[in-house]
């Protein structure tokens, strides 16, 4: 259960749970805050957009269909990329321009993952995190994804 003022203070849009030790609540607040409680006690605040700027990639994806498997080579180049550490074209002019944007986006969904949490907003933007020990939040990656054609379709 939330603090009853956390709860009324904050206008809350999405949630999951992190299996720790002891397992953690995620809550996804208005204005892209993330609340950590654990025992019905808040433990930890942090904003999410403090993290967008670093361990950022930017991935270009012409259309997403989910039928047709060579469709999501944008995003499979990109991640094959990011394990072979190899240089990106243009990532850093691109990094710049998302930077800009950064006051714009809104995290509107997140869900767990084994070691912390993702968390999901507009122009395309998704943050992975992870939970370390004393509550330490890491953020590991972050993804613009943009559709080169302007034609976004959505996967069910």
């Amino acid at each position: 259960m939330v603090p009853l003022k956390v709860e009324k203070e904050n206008k809350f849009l999405d949630h999951c749970w992190v299996n720790t030790a002891v397992p953690i609540l995620v809550v996804l607040v208005q204005g892209n805050k993330i609340f950590l409680l654990q025992h019905e006690k808040f433990v930890k605040a942090i904003t999410a957009l403090d993290f967008l700027t670093t361990n950022l990639y930017i991935v270009d994806v012409k259309e997403i269909v989910a039928e047709n498997v060579d469709e999501y080579q944008g995003l499979n180049n990109m991640l094959d990329n990011i394990v072979s550490n190899k240089p990106l074209q243009d990532q850093q002019n691109a990094i710049e321009l998302a930077r800009t944007q950064l006051k714009t986006v809104h995290f509107n969904c997140l869900t767990n993952t084994k070691k912390g949490f993702v968390i999901g907003g507009d122009l395309g933007y998704i943050s992975i995190f992870e939970i370390g020990s004393q509550f330490v939040v890491l953020n590991t990656l972050n993804f613009q994804i943009k559709f080169v054609n302007q034609t976004r379709t959505t996967i069910q």
